[in-house]
């Protein structure tokens, strides 16, 4: 039984070499108990499937839990396994962690056929491409299905958000720019819309760009009824306008020495 109160920080590095965290937060869940479930509610669809092939949201369903049961093995690596480099873990673990590996990679397939089975049959469903897009490991095929989704609905800021950050990770900053813009431009309200679009402004180089967003999400955190979130984001971002503040100061130093020697 692996029951316990977890909170994950990812690291991501990009290219820049400049990284973020990404914070999930597991409050209390029972993830054996949660994998079963998931397992049983995908087996009960299996067997619906089964008797009627065309149900397009049995497929998207079915989709999206193993969506989640993903997730959830990966959460159970990581409490496993920790963030070590498979390599350096003892052979038993290595082998352990290797064949979840390989079941994780079994059922991200599996999710993406049913993703593909429902757009097959409803080919009009933005979210359907939105959900494939946010999967697929593959830049070039995420992009594609984001870009159908907002041509079937033009007016969803969480679209161009998820496109933006698909951009981000593929450190194609100019690019996640631009979907950030348009997320922001269609929903203000969204802190987290600010935060990354922040980072991507700091990979530009643009600090008083980036300085502003984290402001500007900062505020928005605050009026998270999530206090744990709330209190770790808004930490994190102060700290990141505080460096860059310091920066900005720093490299003005020498300007301001070279007019007063004028």
């Amino acid at each position: 039984m692996l029951k316990k109160i977890i909170t994950i920080t990812c690291i991501c590095l990009f290219a820049s070499s400049i990284a973020f965290a990404k914070v999930v937060e597991l409050d209390d869940i029972d993830i054996e108990g949660e994998i079963q479930n998931y397992s049983e509610k995908i087996t009960k669809i299996s067997h619906e499937l089964n008797k009627n092939h065309a149900d397009s949201e049995k497929y998207f369903e079915r989709g999206k839990l193993r969506v989640k049961l993903i997730n959830l093995y990966e959460q159970k690596m990581f409490y496993e396994f920790g963030m070590k480099d498979k390599s350096l873990l003892p052979l038993r673990e290595r082998r352990e962690k290797h064949q979840y590996e390989i079941l994780n990679d079994k059922i991200y397939k599996a999710a993406l056929k049913d993703f593909d089975n429902a757009i097959k049959l409803t080919p009009e469903n933005p979210k359907l491409y939105f959900e494939r897009g946010k999967l697929n490991k593959k830049y070039k095929d995420s992009i594609a299905d984001f870009d159908k989704a907002i041509a079937l609905s033009p007016d969803n800021a969480f679209f161009y958000f998820e496109m933006a950050n698909r951009h981000f990770e593929e450190a194609k900053y100019s690019e996640a720019l631009l979907d950030y813009d348009k997320a922001i431009e269609l929903n203000s309200n969204q802190a987290l819309f600010y935060e990354y679009r922040g980072h991507t402004k700091k990979n530009l180089k643009d600090s008083d760009g980036a300085v502003s967003d984290y402001e500007k999400s900062i505020k928005l955190y605050q009026k998270d009824k999530n206090i744990m979130v709330s209190y770790h984001r808004c930490n994190k971002l102060s700290y990141e306008c505080k460096n860059l503040k310091e920066q900005s100061k720093r490299l003005a130093e020498p300007d301001k020495k070279n007019e007063n020697k004028k």
